[in-house]
């Protein structure tokens, strides 16, 4: 099995680093799942200003070499940025939601960076209930809503820290 940071298969998928043959993939499922999952609470004008602005591509552009794809069969269903101790930005595409995707590529990436930082985040929507509940069943700790001084939009603030190693008995 290559190594974690290479990639691997688990469950019918392949984890690996993302490359520049993904980048269109990427930003089509980012739209996609935006859409899909987001406007319910940021509304339309928001996703749609941000896609049309540019805004999805240079994010990924931007976050391409700290990126994970999660494959199916050939075809990206998921992927996971991080940054530093900050997970940036988790998504798998609707169509493949709830099929235990997000999960592998949540332990992948706290694996990754437990093997640098003791204590790891991330940021939610507060109005996301779907991902911040999948969050706290993953045994992340949510702060309280804050208010984003430039958007006004509420997120969340998630903490985990590495598992002390067990106490040796004596």
């Amino acid at each position: 099995m290559p190594s974690r940071t290479q990639g691997f298969r688990l469950h019918g998928l392949t984890i690996r680093p993302a490359g520049e043959s993904d980048r269109d993939a990427l930003v089509t499922l980012a739209i996609s799942t935006a859409r899909t999952n987001y406007i319910p609470f940021l509304g339309r004008d928001a996703i749609e200003s941000w896609v049309a602005g540019g805004g999805v591509r240079d994010h990924v552009d931007r976050h391409l070499g700290a990126c994970r794809v999660a494959e199916r069969d050939g075809d990206i269903v998921g992927f996971c940025v991080t940054e530093g101790p900050l997970i940036d930005l988790l998504m798998v595409a609707p169509e493949h939601q709830r099929r235990g995707i997000g999960r592998v590529l949540l332990a992948d990436a706290e694996a990754r960076l437990f093997a640098e930082h003791a204590a790891i985040r991330l940021e939610s929507f507060a109005d996301n209930s779907a991902a911040n509940a999948f969050y706290i069943s993953q045994g992340w700790q949510p702060d309280e809503p804050v208010a984003g001084r430039d958007t006004g939009i509420r997120t969340i603030v998630f903490a985990k820290r590495r598992a002390a190693p067990p106490s040796s008995l004596r």
